[in-house]
């Protein structure tokens, strides 16, 4: 809707559709006793600057009260808030077919029984008090509309009408809604001073101040009472496309001398007085003309009264995007012939705004609005069908249902453009050029946007189609204003060359499964053209092996890299794209091109053996220190600066290299460790090793090789060349409580020679001591009593260490190979002073109803440090505080007992495929998703805090140290249940807490279905591929779905679309939950074919709310476990309708070293089936 409308509802559109063609028609009779549907119609009714005849769009939503007339029609009745004949009513626009449908059917009582008809808008759920409705405008008014949501500026609207003694009728009655808030105009009038152009370039936003946003509508006559006094944040205004600022407040006023306005220009505030009180009148507009002169000695800005005005309520050119502006309408009957309809009519098409075009049209009437439309602004071509024609202008061949070659390409006048419903394919250059601006929305059918299609206009935002195959070269290219999460529907193929050039995408970029090709500077910077800012993982779908030169070159990200099969990475693919963590180069990779990863954050690198050339400045710039950098045998050469200014610190070279280029190594100040396994010294070009120590390490080479290495240009440097050995430890560090602790490790030695261990702490025992060739060794660490001791440990980097004291004790063993005492390795150890030993229980809640349900937290990766530091429990400690957050586990925790039982591994954090790390139930994640731990290893554990504990009744909650946005549950037919909730510091509502209460709270113990939606498709015959289940109804036990549902789980999803027999069935059509239980298509990863019961809750998107029918099943759950027995009516009365606390981020808890937050957040994961029982005793 046109929130700046003075609007007219009308009840009559069957009538206004027969109107002049059928004025004599009479209304059918209506026979005593049979129900009449109250149909409604809206229009508006306002001061326009363009006409309008309805002035909705699609999915608008008004609320509708109906109250019935007494004593035969005489007397009114009074609208409360329940038991009216229509309470609150959601009636939604269908454009489509000009009609207002009911979210539920509604009628009259009979068709004797007259009503009063309040309506208003925008729709508001939950009216509780008809008189004294709390209301507030929005503070940022500038705010964009979403999917979901109205843009600021229209939701702050606020417009109500009344329908007195309508008698009932199928067909239309009239009711007029007006603005009952008030509107203010300002508008920032260039003056003095300024260059030809500058003004306009300036950078402005208003700020409405000293008015309160705060009101009660009292819905029986709309009227608005201001609440409270002024908040000091005030109004962020809504600019506007013709460069004015509009805001509605509420109606009030400001006294004299007040500041009215916050204004900044080029970054300076200056505020704006007026000496005479100024009074925001009900349903008008305020006008202000604010001055702007610029001082030419000073620079400074100069701001003064221009004119004030009360005018009618003006309509504005944002919301909706120009959908609702009114149209001159036009059926061309011939295709070509839209020209000769329009001057046919009488009217000059030069004179023509806003043209809406039905019938049928070809490339003709394209070119004719283009070219002699002069003032065309926006064109409604929704209802159009496009017919194949004689070829175009230029040359080019034409087809039906497809936008013709350059249609309207520099045409800059036109702002808006609504697409035929039936097209497939945007020609080339059809749009170049061209202000549309706002939202783009392609029709579903479009399969490609050719060439140039958009290029440079100012869109800022992109609905794809979900059919879409094929987004051809430079088709958004230079829409500089494009801006928000670029959702690519599942169905692409191809990105071609400078697609999104320029754009400003943010968020997370999800490439489809589909996608096979993306050309070179897809999302790349130009030079001129800057690149998007992603956040998140970027996963490199499995049907892409190329990636082309510059694709993303410049565009930021905040994760990780998963390039899956790539085999060929081009020139600067992802130069500077601020990936960060572990880098895996595929197996069959052969060259990775100049500057690939240049100025990227990789800690490491895994190249595949297949890799033989390695371009200029692939690495440049990474930091690459967290584990050796290994080339593999066959690659033959390193191109220059390949590795420049990295902090690597081991690098070892293989047999098969030739050249290392110029300043390959330069500036690698940490390199301590360099293995070169070539036999004849590879050439080493100038600066190679500039800046690295060569006096601080031992170079080592192949003994035969020794002497040539010492002699060659460019290795003779190295102070220290010696014979290379494969001598090393399986374990760097060792970490242990004050209790004794002994594991065995392999120390890594050449056949034949001898070792021995040259030092180690006194309280730590290697056996053997000394030995011959690769060797099994045991390291015991004595037990500790209680401490002061301390020691330092550095959790910094290397470049920038960071030394933190802990009571304890620290030592390092360190083995010697033969009796060379040069070569050696070393092994760290340290010992922690712990209030808690591995395997203690502590008991964090007590139950006192019941028999007592419990829930244990254990954990996976908490080393000695980290249980020492004490991050464990604070994690279960939130972990717990998050659980009972949220209704019903808040109203029913005394139900349960919760427990903490510390679990310590031997490193901290949670691996990947290609980084082991040794935690103790195994816990790691794959390229894109986390698998699950030993999951009987889990339970027995758990067990520790209550051996009798009733695996069937009670939860496990594994606390996984990693800050990683992820989570799983392993779930048993018995019900015994692990969920694996990672310690996230992802933003709300991918946090800590939102994993928590989806997997733990949802999964775990609720036995709650996924709500996600991941697929535009049906499910029951979708083509994904990412291990989706696909179950034909509730019933079918052939899939996970219908498995659960057997089990009287997943209540919260049917794949029944009947309402009446729905698990919520009950719910629909309780007063209670009305409003917010339905039935909502989608659900458990596809758009169609599945249901849920309301719109959102933690099972989507992890907010901190359950739905009402997850909520029943999971206090039936409680009490069955509890003992007790299940009340529908005891539910209904302690059920809380309350979200839970909203967490801005997880700064609460303590995530250590592991996988860090760059990781992959992956989609959801359903629940994995582990059998029907953990083989537990």
């Amino acid at each position: 809707m046109r929130s700046d409308k003075l609007l007219v509802m009308s009840l009559a559109f069957a009538a206004l559709l027969a109107g002049c063609a059928q004025e004599a028609m009479l209304e059918p009779e209506v026979e005593k006793g049979e129900l009449v549907p109250i149909n409604i119609y809206n229009s508006i009714n306002q001061v326009q600057t363009r006409a309008t005849a309805a002035g909705f769009v699609d999915k608008d939503a008004v609320g509708l009260f109906a109250v019935n007339y007494t004593e035969n029609n005489a007397k009114a009745g009074t609208l409360v808030s329940e038991g009216n004949q229509a309470d609150n009513v959601k009636y939604v626009f269908d454009e489509a077919n000009h009609k207002w449908v009911p979210v539920k059917s509604v009628y009259y009582k009979d068709v004797n029984t007259n009503v009063d008809l309040y309506l208003y808008y925008p729709y508001q759920s939950g009216v509780s008090d008809v008189n004294s409705f709390p209301f507030e405008v929005r503070k940022d008014q500038s705010s964009e509309a979403t999917a979901a949501s109205l843009c600021g500026y229209e939701a702050s609207d606020f417009l109500w009408g009344k329908g007195e003694n309508i008698t009932p009728v199928e067909s239309a009655v009239a009711v007029t809604l007006t603005h009952r808030l008030s509107a203010v105009e300002v508008k920032l009038a260039e003056k003095d001073g300024f260059a030809d152009g500058e003004f306009k370039s300036l950078e402005k936003s208003v700020i409405l101040t000293n008015t309160t946003r705060k009101a009660t509508i009292d819905y029986s006559t709309g009227i608005a009472t201001p609440l409270g006094g002024a908040q000091q944040d005030g109004i962020v205004m809504c600019p506007q496309s013709d460069g004015t600022f509009r805001a509605i407040v509420i109606p009030q006023k400001v006294e004299a001398g007040l500041v009215l306005f916050s204004i900044t220009i080029d970054g300076v505030s200056y505020t704006f007085k007026q000496s005479d009180a100024v009074d925001y009148q009900v349903g008008k507009q305020l006008n202000v003309t604010i001055n702007i002169s610029k001082k030419t000695t000073t620079g400074t800005y100069e701001l003064s009264i221009g004119s004030t005005q009360i005018v009618d309520w003006t309509e504005d050119r944002n919301t909706h995007g120009g959908e609702a502006r009114q149209y001159y309408v036009v059926n061309v009957s011939e295709p070509g012939t839209l020209e000769a309809t329009i001057k046919t009519a009488g009217k000059n098409p030069a004179k023509i705004k806003n043209l809406k075009v039905t019938g049928t049209v070809t490339t003709a009437d394209f070119y004719f609005m283009r070219d002699k439309m002069d003032i065309l602004e926006a064109v409604n071509m929704k209802e159009a069908i496009i017919v194949k024609g004689q070829r175009d202008n230029y040359g080019e061949d034409l087809a039906d249902n497809v936008i013709p070659y350059r249609a309207f390409a520099n045409k800059r006048s036109l702002y808006y453009f609504s697409f035929p419903d039936r097209i497939t394919e945007v020609g080339t250059r059809a749009f170049n050029g061209t202000s549309l601006s706002g939202t783009l929305i392609l029709p579903d059918d479009i399969k490609m946007i050719a060439e140039c299609a958009f290029y440079s206009t100012p869109i800022s935002a992109i609905s794809l189609p979900n059919k879409l195959e094929s987004i051809e070269v430079s088709a958004f290219q230079g829409c500089n204003y494009l801006t928000g999460t670029l959702a690519l529907p599942h169905t692409l193929k191809k990105i071609g060359r400078l697609a999104f050039c320029g754009s400003k995408f943010t968020g997370n970029l999800v490439l489809p499964e589909s996608l096979e090709i993306i050309e070179d500077w897809a999302f790349g910077e130009s030079g001129i053209d800057k690149a998007c800012a992603f956040t998140g993982d970027l996963i490199i779908p499995d049907k892409m092996t190329q990636i082309s030169a510059r694709v993303f070159y410049g565009c930021s990200f905040t994760g990780k890299l998963l390039l899956n099969n790539v085999s060929s990475i081009g020139e600067l693919a992802f130069d500077s794209c601020g990936f960060g963590g572990e880098l895996e180069i595929p197996e069959g990779c052969k060259e990775i091109g100049m500057g690939a990863f240049s100025g990227c954050g990789f800690s490491n690198v895994i190249i595949p053996s297949s890799l033989k050339m390695i371009g200029d400045g692939a690495f440049e710039n990474n930091d690459l220190s967290l584990s050796p950098v290994v080339l593999p045998m066959g690659l033959v050469s390193v191109g220059s600066r390949a590795f420049k200014n990295c902090n690597l610190t081991s690098v070892s070279l293989p047999s098969t290299l030739n050249v290392i280029g110029n300043d390959a190594f330069k500036n690698c100040y940490n390199l301590s460790q360099v293995t070169c396994e070539a036999i004849e010294p590879p050439v080493v070009m100038s600066g190679a090793f500039d800046g690295v120590a060569k006096d601080n390490f031992t170079l080592e080479v192949p003994s035969q090789s020794v002497a040539r290495y010492q002699s060659a240009s460019g290795w003779q440097d190295f102070k220290r060349i010696s014979a290379h050995y494969d001598f090393s430890v399986s374990r760097q560090r060792v970490r242990a409580l004050n209790g004794a602790m002994e594991r065995t490790y392999t120390l890594r030695v050449p056949s034949g020679f001898d070792w021995s261990i040259k030092e180690k702490p006194e309280w730590v025992t290697v056996t053997p001591a000394s030995g011959t060739g690769k060797t099994d060794v045991t390291v015991t660490i004595s037990e500790m009593a209680r401490t002061d001791e301390t020691f330092e440990v550095n959790e910094g980097t290397f470049l920038t260490p960071s030394y933190k004291k802990y009571t304890g004790r620290s030592g390092e063993i360190v083995f010697l190979l033969g009796g060379d005492t040069d070569y050696t390795c070393k092994m760290d150890v340290e010992q922690y002073d712990s209030d808690y030993s591995d395997g203690e229980v502590k008991k964090l809640q007590q139950s006192s109803k019941g028999k007592g349900i419990d829930i244990v937290f254990i954990g996976d990766g908490y080393d000695a440090k980290d249980i020492a530091k004490g991050t464990f429990l604070t994690n279960a400690q939130a972990g717990y505080g998050h659980f009972f957050d949220v209704e019903p586990y808040k109203t029913y925790k005394d139900y349960f007992n919760v427990y903490a039982v510390v679990s310590m591994s031997d490193e901290s954090g949670v691996g990947t495929v290609n980084t082991i790390i040794d935690n103790k139930f195994g816990s790691y994640f794959t390229q894109n998703r986390l698998l699950a731990p030993k999951a009987e290893e889990c339970f027995e554990w758990a067990k520790k805090a209550n051996s009798s504990m009733d695996l069937t009744k009670s939860l496990v909650i594994m606390l996984q140290n990693t800050s990683t946005y992820e989570g799983v549950t392993m779930m048993y037919g018995d019900g015994s249940a692990i969920a694996c909730c990672p310690v996230s510091k992802e933003a709300y509502p991918y946090d800590f807490r939102g994993l928590i209460q989806h997997e733990a709270g949802g999964h775990g113990f609720g036995k709650l279905a996924d709500e996600y939606i991941y697929h535009n498709a049906f499910i029951q015959t979708c083509s994904c591929q990412d291990g989706c289940d696909h179950p034909s109804g509730d019933d079918d036990l052939g899939s996970s779905f219908g498995f659960y549902k057997s089990k009287g789980w997943y209540r919260n999803l049917t794949m029944n679309g009947d309402a009446k027999q729905a698990p919520w069935s009950h719910l629909i059509y309780n007063s209670k939950y009305s409003n917010r239980v339905d039935m909502y298509e989608g659900g458990y990863m596809h758009s169609r074919g599945v249901y849920r019961s309301e719109a959102t809750s933690c099972m989507n998107n992890n907010i901190p709310y359950y739905s009402s029918i997850s909520r029943q099943a999971i206090v039936e759950r409680i009490k069955e476990y509890a003992g007790e027995t299940f009340s529908l009516d005891d539910f209904y009365t302690n059920d809380v309708f309350d979200f839970g606390t909203i967490t801005k981020s997880a700064a609460s808890v303590d995530g250590t070293f592991g996988v860090d937050s760059k990781f992959h957040r992956a989609t959801g994961h359903a629940p994995v089936y582990m059998g029907e029982h953990p083989n537990v005793k």
